[in-house]
């Protein structure tokens, strides 16, 4: 028998073997001797059975057969990242299956005769019984495989973070079953921790190449790096340039939070957010800083004005950070800066819900005094009744609480543009966001990539938005000329807000 090339001789083995019930490997090869030739000349094929058990073997220790299980990647047991602060702790190692050796002699052997591959020695005899069920054949090594069209779907599902299970349950789907699969659930999760660990060396540099290109290609595209003393890259900001052209329309109120890390590196994540008029969340600039201090604030900050022209923004919220606050004081002299209300209360809800229990009437009090006030006034004379009236004077959280309230009440805020909000949701909810769609594993590259992607899908939100308001219409709940005019001025968002209103202040009644 004859093939064009080894590789047609090896499909042919593996065909062959695989029918009749056992795995095969490349025994082994010869290349020429002669003085500047060094091609194959001969190749064996033979049973994933062959050769003796070593006497380690023969006792259950020794290492995996590589033949075998050489798909499993040595990356995935030696360590596991941590949750908590970035630290690694050791994984345990699995305990694995070894391959049962029996000095089996079945083999092909194949030489090259005239630019031709032949068979020359062809033993089909075994030592050992073949598989009892057929399907428990594909297991062997040589024959898990993964087809081409199903690793570019794997690659697809993977850069949009599904789950192992999930991808095999989606190829189930496409294929009818999993139990033809030629590989296993262990093949796609090595296939996984090879994309990850393919930028793991050039993972910085592959990002910066890749936004040298985009302001090659869009000038108005920027990006900034911070560096330490060893020039290595240590914060990254970056903006596109449609992003740099809507911030001049949309820089009435940002949001500015770092709660979520989402890379193998720990680097928080810090979105600045906006809000378009469609009441919906935008993106005005993202960041990956090494920590959260003030300086590092600042850099993010000035970076940001540089990009977009020094145009400040009129105001912003955050949660209750010093080094935030202490940053924004430096950078943004005179801008309204409003802390998240719901940070706020759920500190307060921890320090004093032992009081909230204790003292009848206090817990009532205290949310009335914070959404009931109307005006500045009324909420201090609230505030200074309450505390006396239940002798909590020398409280410290409460005391606390005081001397920056008009950082967080609402009632120092109702002159200010802060659409429909008293919270960092709107940021937090994007982070979420890409809780589902980026592996804590991922490098900066992959992250960068699904950026893009989020990007994407708030573009088309508000492009759908944008047809929603030119191409229907919407229906009006009174009369009122004043209602139908707004209507047509307003965006369907915005509209849906003011019919809202609407209808609460004709529903009072005497």
């Amino acid at each position: 028998m004859v093939f064009n090339t080894i590789d047609d001789a090896q499909m042919f083995y593996n065909g062959y073997v695989e029918k009749a019930g056992f795995g095969s490997r490349i025994g082994c090869s010869k290349r020429s001797q002669k003085k500047g030739c060094d091609h194959l000349i001969r190749r064996d094929f033979e049973c994933a059975h062959a050769r003796k058990a070593t006497v380690a073997e023969s006792k259950g220790e020794g290492l995996l057969d590589p033949e075998v299980f050489d798909g499993v990647d040595k990356a995935t047991e030696a360590t596991s990242e941590s949750q908590n602060f970035g630290s690694k702790t050791e994984a345990a190692k699995r305990r694995r299956n070894k391959l049962k050796r029996h000095d089996c002699k079945a083999r092909m052997s194949v030489g090259l005769r005239k630019d031709k591959w032949e068979v020359t020695i062809f033993i089909d005899e075994h030592t050992h019984p073949m598989m009892s069920r057929d399907e428990w054949t594909k297991y062997y090594r040589s024959h898990r495989k993964v087809p081409y069209e199903d690793y570019m779907l794997i690659k697809t599902l993977h850069n949009r973070n599904a789950g192992t299970s999930l991808i095999m349950a989606t190829l189930g789907d496409l294929h009818g079953t999993l139990r033809t699969f030629p590989y296993t659930n262990r093949d796609v999760a090595n296939i996984r921790t090879k994309l990850r660990n393919e930028v793991t060396h050039n993972d910085m540099s592959k990002t910066l190449e890749y936004f040298q290109k985009l302001r090659a290609e869009s000038p108005q595209f920027y990006f900034a790096i911070k560096l330490d003393e060893n020039n290595a890259v240590r914060a990254l900001f970056w903006v596109d340039g449609r992003t740099r052209e809507v911030y001049r329309k949309f820089k009435d109120c940002v949001f500015f939070d770092t709660t979520f890390c989402t890379n193998r590196y720990d680097m928080p994540f810090a979105p600045i957010v906006g809000i378009n008029n469609h009441m919906q969340s935008i993106m005005l600039g993202c960041a990956l800083i090494p920590d959260e201090k003030k300086e590092t604030f600042k850099w993010v900050f000035e970076t940001w004005m540089d990009a977009m022209g020094q145009e400040h923004p009129t105001c912003i919220m955050t949660d209750q950070d010093a080094a935030m606050a202490g940053a924004i004081d430096d950078i943004f002299p005179g801008i309204v800066h409003r802390c998240c209300l719901w940070h706020v209360l759920r500190i307060a809800k921890d320090k004093l819900g032992t009081l909230f229990r204790t003292r009848e009437g206090f817990e009532k009090e205290f949310f009335y005094c914070i959404y009931g006030s109307a005006t500045v006034e009324e909420f201090e004379n609230m505030w200074q009744v309450m505390v006396s009236k239940h002798c909590l004077v020398d409280n410290d959280h409460l005391i606390t609480m005081w001397g920056c309230r008009d950082t967080w009440a609402p009632t120092y805020f109702k002159k200010n543009f802060f659409p429909f909000t008293g919270t960092t949701g709107r940021s937090e909810g994007l982070s979420s966001f890409f809780k589902k769609l980026v592996h804590p594993q991922d490098s900066v590259w992959q992250f960068v990539k699904q950026y893009e992607y989020i990007q994407e899908t708030r573009l088309d939100r508000e492009d759908n938005a944008g047809f929603l308001g030119e191409a229907t219409t919407t229906a009006v709940w009174s009369s009122y000329k004043i209602e139908e005019q707004a209507s047509r001025f307003y965006t369907r968002a915005a509209f849906a807000k003011f019919r809202e209103l609407m209808e609460m202040t004709t529903a009072y009644s005497i």
